[in-house]
């Protein structure tokens, strides 16, 4: 039955699917399953109709309920963890070459070059046996070339800048912004695992 009051429809649409919620879940399943194309059809029309709505309320509701959400997330993972891993592993084997395309493509930007150098100190610190945390971010990087002109600390000239460690890593230097001035390709590798030192070259560091 049609109601004119419009507010009083909507009270009854409520009440009636609050009683009958079971029933009503499995009509809803029932006409979903017999009717597949139609419903992914009409889904795909309200998404693209309503997108910015439903990715305002998404992300708003996440923003609320960051916590709840992450322990439902792991719950659900250790209760399903052989089957995810199994479901990861498949999709690795079954598109290796997308992924190795996508990698490749991810390390030539900006951030997948940070990360990899990020992830080449943590290597390097493993191995030498020193224990510290990569945490020299790329804006961090960029300060420090912007500080020294970016020319190399060691000639002076303008040229691709690399990291270097003021104290090297196998000597227990950690992967900071403190530790790390810019060096040309040339110095940096002159340089290796020396410290000034034994480099042989002082250097005006500065002092962040």
């Amino acid at each position: 039955m049609a109601y004119k009051d419009l507010k009083r429809g909507a009270e009854y649409k409520k009440y009636y699917y609050q009683t009958h919620k079971e029933a009503y879940r499995e009509r809803l399943l029932k006409w979903r399953k017999e009717n597949q194309e139609l419903y992914h059809e009409q889904n795909f029309k309200y998404y693209w109709q309503n997108r910015y709505k439903i990715l305002t309320k998404s992300k708003r509701r996440r923003e609320e309920h960051r916590e709840l959400i992450s322990q439902k997330k792991r719950k659900h993972y250790q209760k399903h963890k052989e089957e995810l891993l199994k479901k990861m592993r498949l999709y690795r084997e079954s598109h290796r070459e997308k992924r190795s395309e996508y990698g490749r493509k991810y390390r030539k930007t900006p951030t997948g070059k940070e990360v990899g150098k990020r992830n080449q100190a943590k290597r390097r610190a493993a191995k030498y046996g020193t224990s510290i945390e990569a945490r020299l971010t790329a804006a961090e990087w960029q300060e420090i070339k912007l500080v020294y002109g970016y020319r190399c600390v060691y000639c002076g000239e303008k040229k691709k800048l690399s990291q270097d460690h003021i104290i090297p890593l196998r000597k227990g230097g950690y992967h900071v912004k403190e530790n790390v001035v810019p060096a040309c390709k040339r110095c940096n590798s002159s340089k290796n695992q020396k410290d000034l030192q034994e480099f042989g070259r002082g250097i005006q560091v500065v002092l962040f």
